[in-house]
Formats: structure tokens, sequence, C-alpha cells
């Protein structure tokens, strides 16, 4: 059912640790299943149908390009995002869409290990949507339209808020928690988190200190 009706579109600048970065992708498959990918990466990947746009430069508008090449190519009606610094669980794939656009709520960030060892809650993200695909290529298709094939200025310029989706209207879906690493190596370095919120354990994934162990010693 999944698989007729989702295309994972997994886009990177390949900044990340490559160890890191392999260790997301095995966890992507796996929980994945058989779901299509599409990976649009800037250097060549064994992940899905690979589509290397090569050394474009790294900001907020080559990364909605890198989507918005990879929407085009699906066929599916509903597009997942998948990012090189998330761990998602089995249950980010199992959403039966109805509507236009869908947010995952239950994100939980990893930062450098100054912020205490803690996971800290996050509202949402980009990278943990689920779109209708005619929508997504419609909205990106636009809000593109005036600018270069790849910016290669600013690193991360554009306002993150002023993105393609922004006034989409989103129904929330929810399941086992979502992890975003801060590794210093992605498009932000620190993200705005529900500071109150903060936790040493999360069920799936248990304490912060195993799976930094596990996947990544930040600093």
């Amino acid at each position: 059912m999944f698989k007729d009706s989702y295309t994972i579109i997994y886009y990177t600048g390949n900044r990340e640790n490559s160890e890191f970065e392999k260790k997301i992708v095995d966890n992507l498959k796996e929980q994945a299943g058989d779901i299509p990918i599409i990976s649009v990466s800037q250097k060549p990947m064994d992940l899905g149908k690979n589509i290397c746009v090569g050394n474009v430069g790294f900001s907020y508008l080559n990364e909605w390009r890198q989507i918005l090449i990879g929407a085009k190519e699906a066929t599916t009606p509903y597009i997942i995002f998948a990012e090189s610094d998330f761990l998602y669980p089995k249950d980010y794939f199992k959403l039966i869409p109805k509507g236009l656009m869908y947010v995952y709520d239950n994100i939980w960030i990893v930062m450098d290990k100054k912020y205490g060892d803690w996971f800290w809650r996050k509202k949402q993200s980009e990278g943990a949507q689920i779109v209708d695909r005619k929508l997504l290529i419609e909205r990106y298709t636009e809000f593109l339209a005036g600018y270069p094939m790849w910016w290669e200025g600013e690193i991360v310029i554009g306002k993150r808020g002023n993105s393609p989706l922004c006034g989409v209207a989103y129904e929330y879906f929810t399941g086992d928690p979502a992890i975003s690493f801060k590794t210093g190596d992605g498009l932000r370095t620190v993200t705005n988190v529900i500071k109150k919120d903060k936790k040493e354990k999360l069920p799936f994934w248990g304490s912060i200190k195993q799976l930094r162990q596990k996947y990544y010693e930040v600093n």
C-alpha cells in the first residue's frame, strides 16, 4: 500500500561525516521498508534512484531545488521528506494520507554536548513532513522561479520561515520520536527548541549517551 502512495525524497549536500551519513541511510532503509527512494545528492550515492547534481553549493535555495528535482522524478501521489541528519522511526512511514500536507510532531534534537546530555523537543521540522506531490511541485516551482538554477551566494541565503510551503494548511501526525542531529556540518548548527521540554531517554532510541555512541559523538 505505502509503496504505491509514497516516494521518499532524500536530499543532501553530502557535508556530514561520511560514516555518520551512512548510518543515517542504513536506518532510513531499515525503517522505510519497500517504499521507493529517490536520493538527490551533491556526490554520487547508492540510495534508491540517485540523482547527483554535483557540487552546486550549500544553501536553503539549493536544498529546495534538490527537493523539486526529486519530486518531479517521482510518480506517486505523496512525497516523504528525508534529511541526512535525521533518524526516522517506522511510524513516520505509516500514515495513510488524505489531505495535502502532514507534519510530524514528535521531533527531538541532539545538539553539541555543551548544551548538556539531553534530547531537546522541537515543534516541527521541514525534514519530517509528507506533502502532496503536485502541490509540492507547484509551490516550489513558483518560489524558485526568480532565482538562478543554483545559488552560490551566502551559505544559508534566504530566511528559513520564507519557505516554498509557507502558508499551506497542514495536519499533524505522530508516532515514536524522530531524531535530528545538529553536528555542525549542516546548514544550521543550532535550532529552535522547546527549552522546558528535554529528556535523557526516549522510547525506541534509548538514552542520548547510547544514541551518540551508536551514531555520532557530537564534538
